[in-house]
């Protein structure tokens, strides 16, 4: 936009002019130079109000200039927020994403051991279960004594294998068809037993010991008289009628 500046000084000149026309030409020279002067005026006039404008559209332009790059701004925040604000869904994507991947080889690494608890408890119980078939399972041995006391006997097998008997108050111990205590039993003579095995050990049910000399007595002292009822109580480990507690 053409700017118009015009000054008091340019004024003046025209003013001067008018003046001096009318000096020379009298009144008639008056009225021209009036007419010069307001013919000035209006120029002036109209190039204050042209300044006026173009300071008034220059203000709205430089106005206008700032909300454009305030709204460019907001703009470009809202963009970055926006990308911001993708990167993070990006992120939480992945994120669900393993933690999926994770939970899932959890529930099958929970299920594989939930698998092979499982085997292994009917593996136990099969076992539990054979050993119990094997406890109530009687067996029987027969050999020769090799030593005994009160809790225990070792007899070695037909097979000549040597087996550890434990006794306790329920065995029955019979040596030549009479009851005796274990320690009572000497080592050499003849024994056949019947056990089960119990928390793996063999426990004696039945001991039948048979004398080498046949008859069960020394030859040279007389048979011992069978025991009575109280005997055998205390012979097999149980308190006889007088002994019972009160």
């Amino acid at each position: 936009m053409r700017l118009f500046n015009v000054t008091a000084a340019t004024v003046g000149l025209l003013l001067a002019s008018g003046l001096g026309c009318a000096g020379m030409g009298g009144s008639e020279k008056k009225s021209e130079a009036m007419a010069a002067q307001d013919q000035a005026q209006s120029q002036y006039q109209h190039a204050a109000d042209a300044q006026k404008q173009a300071r008034d559209e220059q203000a709205k332009a430089e106005q206008d200039n700032r909300d454009v790059a305030k709204k460019q701004r907001e703009l470009a925040d809202a963009q970055a927020r926006a990308r911001g604000q993708e990167q993070k869904a990006q992120q939480s994507q992945a994120d669900a994403a393993r933690s999926g991947q994770a939970a899932q080889q959890a529930g099958a690494e929970q299920q594989a051991d939930a698998q092979r608890l499982q085997k292994r408890g009917i593996d136990e119980q099969a076992q539990l279960q054979q050993q119990r078939q094997g406890w109530s399972k009687t067996q029987e041995l027969s050999g020769k004594l090799l030593g005994a006391s009160e809790g225990n006997l070792q007899v070695r097998g037909d097979d000549q294998k040597v087996m550890q008997l434990k006794v306790n108050e329920s065995t029955a111990i019979l040596q030549d068809g009479r009851l005796v205590p274990a320690a009572q039993l000497t080592p050499g003579i003849d024994v056949r037993a019947s056990y089960q095995l119990v928390d793996g050990k063999a426990t004696a049910l039945r001991i039948e010991a048979t004398s080498n000399n046949g008859s069960g007595t020394n030859p040279t002292m007389p048979a011992p008289a069978a025991p009575d009822q109280g005997q055998q109580q205390q012979l097999n480990g149980q308190p006889s009628g007088d002994q019972q507690p009160k």
